[in-house]
């Protein structure tokens, strides 16, 4: 069966499999192209945060008042918008296994696509503002600090990983 037949079919752990699988000389090609300035390491890192984040609903799990086992790559900038900045390290690295951490992730993925894809990502931060608002649901069981969507927005035209 021909490969391009198979990616329809494909789930998002298998993506991450195949990736780590490749060759390096071919895996650094694809994270240079796909994602400049990336290391293939935080790529297959922020793959299985991807299969996390999408795996957690759809196997009747919870995204509130959750502490994930796995901790995605978040540089400093990163841990910045999730922390403030007087908590300790030990702090930052515990405090990444939240909501708010994966979505970082998301953030950092969708800020290397187009200024179209940066709209719709905006968008959905928006909307999840409206639902934690007309819920009634309370952000920090989510990770979310109160800078949350201002660290979440993708700021329409800005050059990629100024996130």
């Amino acid at each position: 069966m021909p490969f391009w037949v198979r990616v329809e079919h494909i789930t998002i752990g298998d993506t991450t499999t195949i990736i780590r699988d490749l060759e390096r000389k071919f895996r650094k090609r694809w994270a240079d192209e796909a994602f400049p300035g990336n290391k293939i390491k935080e790529l297959v890192e922020w793959m299985n945060t991807i299969r996390i984040l999408r795996n957690t609903p759809a196997h009747c799990s919870r995204f509130y008042g959750r502490n994930f086992t796995y901790n995605p790559f978040l540089n400093g900038e990163d841990l910045k918008a999730i922390c403030y900045e007087k908590e300790s390290d030990v702090f930052k690295n515990k405090f990444k296994n939240n909501f708010f951490a994966e979505i970082i992730v998301l953030k950092i993925l969708y800020h290397n696509l187009s200024e179209e894809d940066h709209l719709k990502w905006n968008a959905f931060i928006n909307e999840l503002e409206r639902r934690l608002k007309s819920n009634n649901l309370d952000e920090i069981y989510l990770g979310f600090n109160n800078p949350w969507k201002d660290a979440l927005q993708i700021k329409i035209g800005s050059p990629a990983h100024s996130v």
